[in-house]
């Protein structure tokens, strides 16, 4: 378990800044129709190739941008491309379009638990081993990744 944490850290430390940009104007003028774009989007994000589908979902939630399938899907991106921020960021604007969605919840609150491991794995390593805070990161931490783990599976 440890490890897996240690991991999770390492990823959260090393990912990249980027940001959502409704106004980006290289987003624009790509000559596709939004129907080519979503059929990008949906066949490069089934193939696993993020980057692709991450254009082009940046592209449909410009052109579309009451759409909560396309913030949705860049939200899911940013998250397995390790960008927690930007993925807050897009489950948000997924959620002011869709706000009875449970799916969208449920992955936002797995990216914010990601977070919160990423506090408290800090808590445990800056507190004396044997102090009440200490032990009181050990359970949380302990908790968050059954529950990370578990929300995974789903």
């Amino acid at each position: 378990m440890a490890q897996r944490l240690i991991s999770i850290v390492i990823i959260l430390l090393l990912s990249g800044c980027q940001t959502i940009s409704q106004n980006n104007s290289n987003l624009k003028g790509t000559g596709n129709t939004l129907a080519e774009d979503e059929n990008i989007a949906r066949i490069a994000y089934a193939n696993g190739d993020y980057e692709v589908a991450e254009r082009a979902y940046r592209r449909l939630t410009v052109d579309m941008p009451s759409d909560a399938l396309s913030w949705y899907k860049l939200g899911n991106i940013y998250a397995r491309k390790n960008n927690p921020s930007e993925a807050q960021k897009a489950y948000k604007e997924a959620l002011l379009r869709d706000p009875e969605n449970a799916k969208i919840w449920h992955n936002l609150g797995i990216v914010q638990l990601r977070e919160a491991t990423l506090s408290f794995l800090n808590v445990k390593h800056n507190s004396e081993s044997g102090s009440p805070l200490n032990a009181h990161a050990k359970k949380l931490l302990l908790l968050f990744d059954e529950v990370i783990e578990t929300g995974q599976k789903k």
